[in-house]
């Protein structure tokens, strides 16, 4: 099982060396990713009162676009090249594209959030208040139980769906014997 080398992956694809279970264990992992983002996802929005919905829904749309443009990008890609496992090949390359655009990007989230949260009006009324007061308390468990999107989070997914497109590209040409594989 490869989770984090893409390129090896679509290169394993390419040369039909990835076995019948390993492709299941990809789908079942795809399955479960996806299941959890949307529960997540859902639930963020059930439960989130923020005023930033209009974040939201850029981060929302620019994902359902990227993910559509993955999905034609990839096929077209692989009709051109051998035309062979496109489903194959695209949940399997899924779990180490995810795996490391996770793991690259997450610094990136975390710099957008924290921006966000100092630039936001929130910061500036918790810094006109005592810091020992229940008052000040009372307003940091309000901020992050309310932590939510911002410009510079939203920012940082559009990139993130930006990258995982590149990703997707770059594997299914590999994949479907278009570009070489650099190890």
């Amino acid at each position: 099982m490869i989770l984090f080398r893409d390129t090896k992956l679509a290169h394993e694809l390419s040369q039909n060396l990835v076995t019948q279970r390993q492709q299941w264990i990809y789908f079942i992992l795809m399955g479960l990713l996806l299941t959890s983002y949307l529960y997540l996802y859902i639930t963020d929005i059930l439960l989130n009162e923020t005023d930033n919905y209009i974040y939201r829904a850029i981060s929302s749309i620019m994902g359902l676009i990227i993910l559509a443009l993955s999905f034609i990008l990839s096929y077209k890609i692989n009709i051109s090249g051998d035309n062979a496992n496109y489903f194959k090949r695209y949940f399997s390359l899924s779990i180490p594209i995810f795996v490391k655009i996770f793991i690259y990007t997450l610094p990136i989230v975390l710099i957008g959030f924290f921006i966000d949260f100092f630039i936001s009006d929130f910061y500036q009324r918790l810094m006109q208040i005592d810091p020992n007061s229940e008052e000040f308390e009372a307003l940091v468990i309000e901020g992050l139980e309310n932590l939510s999107y911002g410009l510079f989070s939203t920012l940082s997914y559009i990139l993130i769906h930006i990258l995982t497109l590149w990703r997707y590209i770059t594997c299914f040409r590999i994949a479907s014997g278009q570009a070489e594989y650099k190890k």
